[in-house]
């Protein structure tokens, strides 16, 4: 019996969410993008979802309906019998209409496959069609005619109060707060508990001495190669949905488990000294769709946050995988999933698009040093790593020419791009999470100390960029007035040059930003 392999994929995501400044609109953007897959789909194919599967909605009686393959982080893929061509036709039909509806801005590519026996080929002829959707203009529903007015902040077509549809979307999707309820693991929300949650970016850097806040990427390592080692077997058992969703479930774990070590215990620490103030939750999900997240949170947590988070993804697939491997010998998934991340730490008047752009490149940098073929290997999969940058001036512009005009001491022959930081010590020589944390809490011991330390290493730096004389000068000085603290960060061999006078690399630099988020 024939069969129909649909395939849709949503384009223009994140420039559908972060094409404002306002933290109301983007969270409500994000809802709406949730919506797409975990309801709209659903809704226009007819399709309903009870505890024991999906059923079509068929008047009295309901037929089971058992193609689904996938459905989420923009993607959906799934199987219609010859006898449900006409709900399938009805899908095509309408659901792209839907999609700009409800996302305006946002584009769809949809696809169709009629194949019989495996459905192995069937997928690689649909992603193939997919492909060439996408490169097809689509025409968006509204039409932008002269005399129609425009909306000044988005230049979209105003519809009501000076704001265009789009921007009312994500205003009446604000309050939703679906993805805030992963997070506390919650179906709903008490109203404290919703006063608690941050509307503007002014409440996520309220705490930080600052204002400073950081956009933070990650996204899996090698789930493209797995899926094309194994993809085929998944699909053909049937068990392609619950790869997804384990992979799903992972990532909320991980990000429930950072969330209890790091928000909860700040909001504890917040509430003993200030027990008559309301704690807003500093941190806000914008993404969480398979191994796809981005968030935007207070500085000072982000790298805890962000570390635990790689941590417990790693340890969540591991465990979560056990089920497939019992049934099927995928030895690949033996070790589950690590991943990679960047951190754009910004002002919050910062545009925050760019913030993301650079959050991604700094995730693809840390991804593109642990797959090189000259890093140490870790079996199946690769180290989990992260990149982080500070943005202090209003240059808009790639992140190698941010580093080589802000990390390059050209007078000193100092690199401080030092990063990026593997998860764990790999390999004497290679930055790794532990020895920086460990490096920044002397730091912050020494800052509960005094802070003139500290002040010097901000001027051992500064000099670095101007002066090479001054700045040897400088760290002898040191070395006699704060031999304790030298000697416990290796200043004299940071920062002594190279036998062969090649470029040095020191991870000061980034210590004393991290280090500049809480004091």
């Amino acid at each position: 019996m024939a069969k129909y392999l649909y395939g849709a994929s949503v384009q223009g995501i994140q420039s559908f969410i972060f094409q404002t400044n306002k933290l109301r609109e983007i969270v409500g953007a994000s809802e709406i993008i949730k919506n797409i897959t975990d309801q709209t789909f659903f809704d226009v194919a007819g399709i309903e979802k009870k505890d024991n599967g999906l059923f079509f909605k068929e008047g009295n009686t309901d037929k089971e309906f058992k193609g689904l393959i996938l459905a989420t982080a923009g993607n959906i893929k799934c199987e219609f019998l010859e006898e449900d061509k006409s709900k399938l036709e009805k899908l095509v039909r309408e659901f792209p209409k839907r999609v700009m509806q409800e996302a305006p801005g946002i584009t769809i590519s949809q696809a169709v496959v009629k194949f019989e026996g495996e459905i192995t080929n069937a997928l690689t002829e649909l992603e193939t069609k997919l492909k060439v959707q996408r490169n097809i203009p689509s025409v968006p529903l509204e039409t932008g005619y002269s005399i129609l007015k425009r909306a000044r902040r988005t230049g979209g077509i105003v519809e009501k109060d000076d704001e265009d549809r789009a921007t009312i979307n994500k205003i009446s999707k604000s309050d939703s707060h679906q993805l805030f309820k992963i997070l506390l693991k919650k179906e709903n929300l008490t109203e404290l508990e919703k006063e608690m949650l941050t509307k503007e970016f002014s409440d996520i850097t309220a705490l930080s001495p600052n204002k400073w806040m950081a956009v933070v990427h990650a996204d899996g390592n090698g789930l493209g190669n797995i899926i094309q080692n194994i993809g085929d077997e998944l699909t053909q058992q049937g068990r392609f949905l619950e790869f997804s969703n384990t992979i799903q479930k992972s990532t909320e774990e991980a990000l429930q488990k950072a969330f209890e070590d790091v928000i909860l215990k700040d909001k504890e620490n917040f509430e003993n000294s200030n027990p008559q103030k309301v704690y807003r939750y500093p941190i806000r999900p914008i993404v969480i769709g398979g191994d796809d997240v981005t968030f935007i949170i207070r500085a000072d947590l982000a790298l805890d946050f962000t570390k635990i988070f790689l941590e417990e993804f790693e340890n969540k697939t591991k465990e979560n995988f056990n089920s497939l491997i019992k049934i099927n010998s995928f030895d690949i998934l033996k070790n589950g999933l690590s991943a990679c991340a960047g951190i754009a730490y910004i002002k919050e008047s910062y545009p925050i698009h760019y913030a993301l752009d650079l959050a991604e490149e700094l995730t693809s940098e840390a991804k593109k040093m642990v797959k090189d073929e000259s890093f140490p290997q870790n079996g199946d999969i690769s180290f989990s790593s992260l990149s982080f940058m500070k943005v202090e001036d209003s240059f808009v512009e790639s992140l190698k020419e941010m580093q080589k005009r802000s990390k390059k001491a050209l007078q000193s022959a100092i690199d401080y791009n030092y990063g990026p930081y593997t998860l764990t010590e790999v390999k004497e020589g290679i930055p790794n999470l532990k020895s920086l944390k460990e490096d920044l809490q002397i730091l912050e011991n020494q800052s509960i100390k005094e802070s003139k330390g500290i002040s010097k290493l901000r001027q051992l730096v500064s000099e670095s960029f101007i002066n090479k004389d001054r700045m040897d000068f400088m760290l002898k000085r040191m070395e006699t007035v704060n031999e304790k603290l030298c000697d416990k960060l290796k200043l004299k061999e940071d920062l002594s040059p190279t036998a062969d006078k090649s470029e040095k690399k020191s991870k000061l630099l980034d210590l004393i930003q991290l280090h500049s988020f809480k004091y």
